[in-house]
């Protein structure tokens, strides 16, 4: 279906009446008793959102503005004139309006063929190309697609420089617990998360100056973990301090104290 200038038409549906309405205080009583008829037709069908819009939202207010002096007749679905006929009839006085474009108009005024002419045009980072009337594409520039890999790059330096940071602070809040206990193991407990994942590499790494090891299911830790125990289990996220506190484990939040 050709594309639809349903923006105009509902402009000319609630300007019209309005002005309708403002001469019909200076006609005469029997002038003033006049009604009129529009006859819409469209290649739209029922459900289809132009159709919709002028049963459900024109019609109504069209006709509440004019005090019902003004009415509106849709037919749509093709059920008065074809798409191809809709545009002559109007024009004939069949019908008082209908959807059009550029691309029907230009039949009988050449020049309303640029309406529906193809075009470019860029605008920052994004370029809009229209490829047919009802058509359109959107990509980015050269420059657009620098700039988003700009801003990529610099959004992963800057994760990448967080998560060391938080490494290294796991890392230097550990080996302070470690040396102010005088333990010979470190214990961490955490659901399996991107900080576990983190925690997990450093234990591979061997970057605690004691061994560690990292537990998720309070199972493996209560069967790990020496009784009695004066050292405090590592944690970084305060959701699992219920089930320490039902075991009787200390903790220390790694994140809590960073």
């Amino acid at each position: 279906m050709k594309s639809k200038t349903m923006i105009v038409c509902v402009i000319a549906f609630l300007v019209f009446p309005t002005l309708l309405f403002a001469a019909g205080k200076v006609e005469s009583p029997a002038s003033a008793e006049k009604t009129f008829n529009i006859v819409f037709t469209t290649a739209s069908v029922t459900e289809e959102a132009h159709s919709k819009v002028l049963v459900e939202f024109v019609k109504p207010r069209l006709e509440e503005l004019t005090g019902g002096r003004v009415t509106l007749e849709v037919h749509d679905s093709s059920s008065l004139f074809s798409q191809d006929d809709e545009l002559p009839a109007t024009i004939r006085g069949n019908a008082t309006m209908c959807y059009t474009d550029g691309t029907w108009l230009a039949t009988y005024m050449p020049s309303t063929s640029m309406f529906s002419a193809g075009y470019i045009f860029k605008k920052g980072f994004v370029k809009v190309e229209r490829l047919q009337p009802n058509s359109v594409k959107y990509f980015l520039t050269p420059a657009g697609i620098a700039n988003k890999i700009e801003r990529t790059y610099h959004y992963m330096a800057r994760s990448f420089a967080e998560v060391n940071h938080m490494r290294n602070r796991i890392v230097l809040v550990a080996n302070a617990l470690a040396q102010s206990t005088d333990a010979d193991h470190l214990y961490f407990f955490g659901s399996h998360d991107e900080l576990h994942s983190v925690i997990h590499d450093l234990v591979r790494s061997e970057s605690f100056i004691i061994p560690a090891t990292v537990y998720s299911t309070t199972e493996q830790l209560k069967q790990q973990l020496p009784h009695p125990t004066s050292i405090p289990v590592l944690i970084w996220n305060p959701e699992v301090e219920p089930q320490l506190q039902k075991l009787g484990v200390e903790w220390v939040n790694v994140m809590g104290m960073m």
